[in-house]
């Protein structure tokens, strides 16, 4: 579930040629300060590695180096759990030679999930609006992206963490040039941060990271469809629908918006408001609510990652945030 991150960990100048052979870095020198990169024969082509100032800075896929490693690779359109980034991190160190379960830190990595659709993901992240528990939670359209093929919680350099869907099978086309089934990514992001590898990867780390990831993406909103009972008014259909889909205070404001403009007249905005006080009693079902396929399937994958981390963590212990589920 691990993909992208960047790690710190402190090492001695004493240590820096030994790291840097082992991890076939180049040597640089700027202003008489040496220091070492990765280069075009470094060990880890799917990381980036850097030390300097008194240690060392790994960033890149954990998912496409753990593929890299095990089977020649280097891929992350796949499935990844935590117990194998666990083992990609302890492989890291053991090639490395940097103790990094006893001395990194993760400043930033993302928590993400790739769930295989039927349809192209564009049709599932058009229908998408909010994630529930987001302080701000519409998603917004990334301009990196065309329409509808990547939406994320607003990002800016103060943020600790947002939330992100996309297309995977349109990004691996675009960046590699080939083809995989269609797959919905689904990720939470975290930056700004100084949290311990050691503490992340421990039982109690992994399921907290867990239970936060299932629990935040279970409470994605869809657009809904409506459609109105038979007999009822078209206009009050359409009354009904827009107080469903944005809620009255949102509909309020816009009448009288309206009704500022003039574009609609003192009569229709007693109406609205008349509308907006009964509709709890009178109106709300006037118009039906249909959960989309989309949404019905979207939902069903997410509860099924759920199961799947569950039998795992059954197998092993009984998480605190599991009891009673």
């Amino acid at each position: 579930m691990v993909d992208r991150f960047v790690l710190s960990a402190p090492l001695r100048i004493s240590e820096w040629a030994r790291v840097a052979e082992r991890c076939r870095l180049e040597e640089y020198t700027r202003s008489g300060e040496i220091f070492y990169v990765s280069g075009k024969e470094s060990r880890f082509d799917a990381l980036h590695i850097t030390i300097k100032d008194k240690g060392i800075t790994i960033k890149g896929s954990l998912h496409k180096f753990y593929n890299r490693i095990k089977n020649g690779k280097a891929d992350n359109s796949g499935m990844f759990t935590m117990e194998q980034a666990k083992e990609a991190f302890q492989i890291l160190a053991e090639f490395s030679g940097v103790p990094l379960f006893e001395c990194g830190k993760l400043t930033s990595y993302e928590i993400g999930y790739n769930i295989k659709t039927r349809s192209p993901a564009i049709e599932y992240i058009q229908k998408i609006q909010s994630i529930g528990v987001a302080k701000e939670p519409l998603l917004y359209e990334d301009i990196r992206f065309k329409k509808d093929r990547q939406k994320s919680t607003r990002r800016d350099k103060n943020k600790r963490k947002y939330y992100k869907i996309y297309d995977k099978q349109y990004e691996v086309k675009l960046n590699q040039g080939r083809e995989i089934p269609n797959t919905l990514r689904i990720e939470t992001a975290y930056k700004r941060q100084s949290v311990k590898l050691a503490d992340l990867l421990s039982r109690e780390g992994i399921a907290k990271t867990e239970k936060h990831f299932i629990r935040s993406w279970q409470s994605v909103v869809f657009v809904r469809e409506y459609s109105a009972k038979k007999g009822v008014k078209k206009s009050q259909a359409d009354r009904a629908i827009q107080i469903k889909q944005n809620g009255k205070n949102a509909y309020l404001t816009e009448e009288k918006k309206r009704h500022t403009q003039g574009v609609i007249t003192d009569k229709q905005y007693r109406i609205s408001k008349e509308f907006v006080r009964d509709f709890d009693t009178l109106h709300y079902d006037k118009v039906e609510e249909r959960l989309s396929v989309e949404e019905i399937e979207y939902q069903n994958a997410v509860n099924q990652i759920y199961r799947a981390i569950k039998e795992v963590r059954n197998n092993e212990y009984t998480p605190k945030w599991s009891k009673g589920k």
